[in-house]
C-alpha cells in the first residue's frame, strides 16, 4: 500500500513540473533577429549618410570631375593673319569656305572609320585624289581601307605562314605589316565609288584622337551641308564648319612671289618636328616661303578652342566652339 501511495505522489509531482518550452535554442531566436535587424538598420543609416555626403557636401567636386572626364577642350586652327601694305591696303587676306570636318573619338577603330566613311560617301561628292588613281602611290591607302573590314583582315591573316606567326609571337607590332603583305592586288581593284570612300577613310585615319581634319573644304554645296547636319546623329565626329584659303589681290600680282605661299595639307615633312615642338598640330597650315614663312609665328595667331563631349564609349556626342581664336596682322 505504501509503495502504491509513493508512486501516486511521484506521478503528481511530475505532472506539476513545468514542461520544457522547446529548449534553450528557441529562447535565443528573438535576440538574433533583433541583432540582425539592428545591423541592417545601421547599414541603411550609413548608406543615407554617405549619399548625403556625396550629394550635398561633395556634389560640386564630383560634378566637376565627371565634366572633366566627359568634356575635353581641344585647340583648332584659326584664320591666318592678313598682310597689309604701307597704306593699309590688304595684300593678302582670307576667304571663308564652307567645310565638312571630322573629329576623331578616343576609341575609334579602323572598322568604325570605314563604316563612317561609307555612310558619309552616300551624302557628299568628293573628287578622287590623284594619289589613289596611281596604282603604286595609292596602293597602301587601298589596302588599309580593305583591311578595315574585319572579315577581310581575317582572310588575309589566315594566309600567314607558321614563320610569320612565330615572328608575331616575338613582336606583335609586326602583325599588321605582315598581314598587309598578304593582300592580293585583285582585292584592291576598286570602282570610283569605293575610291571616294577610301579617300574619306584615309583622311579620317590620318587624324589623331580628338584632332579635327577637313573631309571636304572646297566646292561644298548647300545641299551637302544640309544633309550632313541633318544626319549628324548617325555620323559621330562629323560636323559642318568653315575653312579658309588665302586670297591675293589682283593688283598686287607683281609682288605675289614675295608674299610667299601657305601649305594646303598641314605641316610639311621637313619642318614637321620643329613646328610640333612649338605646339603645332600636324594638320596646321603654315607658311612655306618668303613673307608667309618668315612671319609664321605672327600670322598663325591664337588658336580657337572647342569643347568636345564624349559618350561612355569615347565617341564624340557633341562639339561646341567656345573661342573663335584671334588672327594677327603685319
Amino acid at each position: 500500500m505504501e509503495n502504491k501511495n509513493a508512486k501516486f505522489w511521484q506521478k503528481k509531482d511530475k505532472q506539476k513540473e513545468p514542461k520544457p518550452s522547446g529548449g534553450g535554442r528557441r529562447s535565443h531566436i528573438p535576440f538574433r533577429l533583433n541583432f540582425l535587424f539592428f545591423i541592417i538598420f545601421g547599414l541603411f543609416i550609413a548608406l543615407i549618410v554617405q549619399l548625403g555626403y556625396l550629394q550635398i557636401v561633395n556634389g560640386e567636386n564630383i560634378t566637376k570631375q565627371l565634366k572633366e572626364f566627359s568634356v575635353v577642350k581641344v585647340s583648332g586652327s584659326s584664320p591666318r593673319g592678313v598682310i597689309y601694305d604701307a597704306t593699309g591696303k590688304p595684300l593678302v587676306e582670307n576667304q571663308a569656305d564652307p567645310a565638312i570636318t571630322f573629329t576623331r573619338g578616343n576609341k575609334m577603330t579602323g572598322a568604325d572609320l570605314r563604316s563612317l566613311a561609307e555612310k558619309l560617301n552616300e551624302l557628299i561628292d568628293l573628287p578622287i585624289p590623284d594619289k589613289l588613281k596611281d596604282e603604286k602611290l595609292g596602293k597602301r591607302d587601298k589596302i588599309d581601307f580593305w583591311l578595315a573590314d574585319e572579315d577581310n583582315f581575317q582572310k588575309a591573316y589566315n594566309r600567314l605562314s607558321k614563320d610569320d606567326k612565330a615572328e608575331i609571337a616575338k613582336d606583335s607590332s609586326k602583325e599588321y605589316n605582315l598581314v598587309v603583305a598578304k593582300v592580293k592586288d585583285d582585292e584592291i581593284q576598286f570602282d570610283d565609288k569605293t575610291l571616294q570612300a577610301t579617300a574619306i577613310f584615309t583622311t579620317m585615319n590620318s587624324a589623331t584622337a580628338l584632332n579635327t581634319v577637313y573631309i571636304k573644304n572646297r566646292d561644298v554645296t548647300d545641299e551637302e551641308l544640309a544633309v550632313v547636319a541633318e544626319r549628324s546623329a548617325d555620323l559621330p565626329g562629323i560636323s559642318t564648319g568653315t575653312d579658309w584659303s588665302r586670297k591675293y589681290t589682283e593688283e598686287n600680282g607683281s609682288i605675289r612671289s614675295i608674299l610667299g605661299t601657305v601649305s594646303t595639307t598641314g605641316l610639311q615633312k621637313e619642318d614637321a618636328e620643329a613646328y610640333l615642338a612649338k605646339g603645332y598640330a600636324r594638320n596646321d597650315r603654315v607658311g612655306t616661303s618668303y613673307l608667309e614663312k618668315q612671319y609664321e609665328d605672327v600670322l598663325q595667331g591664337t588658336k580657337s578652342q572647342s569643347e568636345i563631349t564624349l559618350d561612355r564609349n569615347g565617341n564624340i556626342s557633341s562639339q561646341k566652339q567656345v573661342f573663335d581664336g584671334e588672327k594677327a596682322t603685319i
